[in-house]
């Protein structure tokens, strides 16, 4: 275990540097911030490349540093800092006193050998696409609640937020290392999902849009929830087999893309939708 205290050090450079999506897509790795997620981590087998660890944190939580160091830090670097050097690595104020270095998770190989055979028979629980949601918050809402749904696949277009930023990684909860997703355009998805038997909704307002209770789900089902703003645009929904609301009050503001997103996934859930 090495002790580093300099902000100058190259190792603590690169690290900051991960806050950066540029960086995080040059170097195919990311920061895992935090007690909560670093076990998450472990649970569901994610290695660490680098940890780095306050002495205070060390010396308070020695088991949960062990076992931690046995199952996930076997081959990485183990480092010992302070305080200062966690908050300038993970860009908070206030951090817990572990951040790891890990690879990202390409989980799109499988799934691209689906969509080139027959799309998703494998997967199973529907399928949300997301359009330029934009907001840490919400996406990270979005992933969380995907995976407690059982929901098979998200598909983000390429201007989502990044499942791999801090921001969005809290808002999961842990659940971004388990949960299906990858990053197609909007309409390509929309397309190649009807073109293999899908149903496709868009999520919006139209002359024409059901009663998300009335619709009839299966597992060849997706949903397309739109930006926090401005909805989905109307290309993307007329490339859709239909519309959907769900209803509420008159006068509401319309529900934002998480909530949107998770009255939807319920529905998907149900035991006669599956």
């Amino acid at each position: 275990m090495e002790l580093i205290t300099s902000k100058n050090n190259p190792r603590v450079m690169h690290a900051s540097k991960l806050l950066k999506k540029k960086y995080r897509e040059e170097y195919g790795e990311y920061l895992v911030v935090g007690r909560k997620l670093t076990a998450e981590a472990s649970f569901c087998g994610i290695y660490a490349k680098t940890i780095f660890v306050t002495k205070n944190f060390l010396d308070k939580n020695e088991e949960f540093c062990r076992d931690i160091f046995e199952k996930i830090g076997q081959s990485a670097e183990i480092i010992l800092t302070d305080d200062e050097i966690l908050k300038k690595i993970s860009g908070d104020e206030s951090p817990d006193g572990i951040v790891c270095i890990m690879g990202c998770i390409d989980k799109s190989e499988k799934i691209d050998k689906i969509y080139n055979n027959t799309l998703c028979d494998g997967i199973k629980g529907g399928v949300i696409i997301l359009d330029s949601v934009r907001d840490p918050g919400n996406m990270g809402t979005v992933i969380r609640t995907a995976y407690a749904f059982g929901t098979g696949l998200i598909i983000a277009s390429p201007d989502c937020a990044d499942v791999y930023s801090p921001k969005v990684q809290r808002g999961a909860m842990g659940a971004a290392f388990s949960q299906s997703l990858i990053t197609k355009p909007t309409a390509d998805a929309v397309k190649e999902l009807r073109e293999n038997g899908f149903s496709v909704y868009a999520a919006a307002l139209h002359h024409d849009s059901l009663d998300i209770r009335d619709v009839k789900m299966n597992e060849k089902t997706a949903f397309v929830i739109g930006n926090e703003g401005n909805g989905l645009s109307e290309e993307i929904i007329d490339l859709c087999t239909g519309s959907v609301i769900i209803p509420i009050q008159e006068h509401s503001e319309s529900l934002n893309a998480a909530v949107a997103s998770a009255v939807i996934m319920w529905e998907m859930a149900k035991p006669n939708n599956r």
